[in-house]
Parts: structure tokens; C-alpha cells; sequence
């Protein structure tokens, strides 16, 4: 596949990234074709004549970590609309507002777990770093009373959770880090404020992680 062009190569990256989001079943197979292409670059002159080389994976970086915090601004997004639906007086008008604004959520949590999975998938291949998978764990754990966050995060500490302890061997901080998330999940099972089976599920992974 020749590509000489940053927009071919951005937009491959975008085609990847698009299906591996919608298709979070498969997104371990998109990582792939990723690693596959990670060698890719283009080299083009800037808007100085001087000549920019651009790499696939320091493009897919930047993709993931914008589509990361575009799902945190969409969250604010949501609770300003919420907040202006709440004030319609039309009965109608508001009720419908409220159905479409919870779809608009639906399909935002949805692409958000995708974008989350795929990350993870490309952590597990060595093509992204640990720091944007603590930011995705403190995300996730950012409210603990969210059973499809939590559920979300224990799928994925079940994909990359032995990858994670390796790397938190080389770093102190790391280990720290990831000992106190492990903690703040044990204290979601003592807690006993979600259901029965967000606990098991939490504690199934615990245990997993011992024998590991």
C-alpha cells in the first residue's frame, strides 16, 4: 500500500480507528493492522519549505488522546444541555429533548468504551505508553456508583492488568498508582453500594491478578 501523502496516511489511521471504536469486539484486530503499519511515514515540506516527516504512530497517539479528551468535553457538553432542557416549559418539547439528549449519551458512552478497549488493544502491543492507560483508569474510576464504567474498567485491567504490573516494576510512581486503583476497587466490593455482580466481577478479577 503506497502511501506518500500525510492525508492517506492520517486517513488510514482514521479508517482504523473508526471501525476499532464501532467494533469493539474486534478492536485486537485493527491494534494488529496497526502495529502492522506503525513503521509508515511520509515526509512533506512544511509550510516553511523545509521538509516534516511524519510517523504513524505518533499520528495514532494524538488521535487517540484528542478522541480521549473529546469524550470528556462531551461530557460536560451533555450535563450544560441537560441543564437547558430542564428549563423548557413546553411539556412536549422538553420530553423529547430529554430522549434525544439520552440517545446522544448512549452513543457517546458507547464510542467512549470503544475508544478506551482500543487503547488498551494497542497498549498490549508496545505501541502506546503507560501514561495514557492510568488516565483511562483514573477516568473510569472518576465515579464509582457508574456500574458500565466500572464493568468497562474491569474488562480492561483483565486485558492489560499483567502488562501494567510489569511496567509498574520500573517505576515507583507506576506502582503506587496502581496498587491505590486496586485499592479504591476493593473498597467499591466492601462498599456493597453496586450490584452483586459489578462485586463478583471486581473480585474475579482480584483474584486473577494473584494468580498472575
Amino acid at each position: 500500500l503506497e502511501i506518500d501523502r500525510y492525508e492517506k496516511l492520517e486517513g488510514m489511521i482514521t479508517i482504523f480507528f473508526s471501525k476499532a471504536v464501532d467494533e469493539p469486539a474486534f478492536s485486537f484486530l485493527y491494534a494488529k493492522l496497526c502495529k502492522q503499519f506503525q513503521k509508515k511515514q511520509v515526509t512533506v515540506p512544511g509550510d516553511d519549505g523545509k521538509l516534516i516527516t511524519h510517523y504513524f504512530r505518533q499520528i495514532l497517539l494524538t488521535r487517540c488522546q484528542k478522541e480521549f479528551e473529546n469524550d470528556y468535553r462531551q461530557e460536560i457538553e451533555y450535563e450544560k444541555r441537560k441543564a437547558e432542557v430542564e428549563t423548557l416549559t413546553d411539556d412536549k418539547k422538553r420530553k423529547d429533548e430529554a430522549e434525544k439528549l439520552e440517545e446522544d449519551l448512549v452513543k457517546a458512552k458507547r464510542r467512549k468504551l470503544g475508544n478506551i478497549f482500543f487503547i488498551g488493544e494497542l497498549f498490549k502491543l508496545q505501541m502506546l505508553t503507560d501514561t495514557i492507560m492510568y488516565d483511562c483508569i483514573e477516568y473510569l474510576l472518576r465515579d464509582k456508583s457508574d456500574e458500565e464504567s466500572i464493568e468497562c474498567l474491569c474488562r480492561l485491567l483483565r486485558t492489560i492488568g499483567k502488562e501494567l504490573d510489569g511496567k509498574a516494576l520500573e517505576k515507583t510512581v507506576n506502582k503506587t498508582n496502581l496498587e491505590k486503583h486496586y485499592r479504591e476497587l476493593d473498597g467499591i466490593i466492601k462498599e456493597q453500594k453496586t450490584s452483586a455482580r459489578i462485586r463478583f466481577m471486581i473480585q474475579d478479577l482480584m483474584e486473577l491478578r494473584q494468580v498472575s
